[in-house]
């Protein structure tokens, strides 16, 4: 049986109705979430859709703080000598997408890191914010 869940719909304003919906695929969060103020906030990489001319709702980018969400800080990871440096590598992740990296104070050109035994700290820059994460590679 398809799960029925309501859906609130932004225009006109405070309507909502029911849809049916494969299972799996049905709305986790009600789209007023979205809505601070009666104004739409989006996720920071829609900074420049949000200053572009498509942007007819007035959408702002909300105010989320930076934080790295990985290498989480503390973790460990292994080295295995028997794999190959090229499959070894640690996908940085935060939670802006478009933030600069720093290895231990160096700039990064790709959030790609390749794992090296020893103490890291990795750092996130953004929107004059920024955030650290520690991890130790054995």
């Amino acid at each position: 049986m398809l799960p029925r869940k309501p859906v609130c719909f932004l225009v006109p304003a405070n309507r909502s109705s029911a849809k049916w919906f494969l299972r799996g695929t049905e709305p986790v969060e009600n789209a007023a979430a979205v809505y601070v103020g009666g104004l739409l906030q989006l996720p920071p990489e829609y900074l420049a859709w949000c200053a572009g001319p498509h942007n007819g709702r007035g959408a702002a980018v909300r105010n989320r703080p930076l934080s790295i969400l990985f290498p989480k800080d503390g973790a460990t990871f292994s080295y295995d000598p028997r794999i190959s440096k090229s499959q070894q590598m640690l996908p940085l992740q935060s939670s802006w997408p478009e933030c600069e990296w720093f290895l231990n104070g160096r700039r990064l050109e790709s959030p790609l890191v390749p794992l090296e035994r020893g103490a890291w700290s990795i750092s996130a820059r953004a929107g004059g914010q920024t955030t650290f994460s520690n991890y130790v590679v054995e």
